[in-house]
């Protein structure tokens, strides 16, 4: 047994479809049909954070 279906069904279904089915997202295909959604890179995004800010409003883990 998966030890993800002992914490939910949908989220072991969800890593099952993921690990034998996979998932394929054709970037440049859906920049193409929709140009008026603005996009940029996860290193573009996570540069433009407040890092330090964030940081210090997380919950501390014990």
């Amino acid at each position: 047994m998966w030890p993800s279906r002992a914490h939910s069904h949908d989220l072991a279904a969800m890593f099952g479809y993921l690990g034998t089915t996979g998932l394929d997202v054709d970037v440049a295909a859906l920049r193409r049909a929709h140009p008026e959604v603005g996009r940029r890179t996860f290193a573009d995004w996570a540069a433009a954070q407040d890092w330090p800010a964030l940081l210090a409003a997380a919950p501390r883990r014990r």
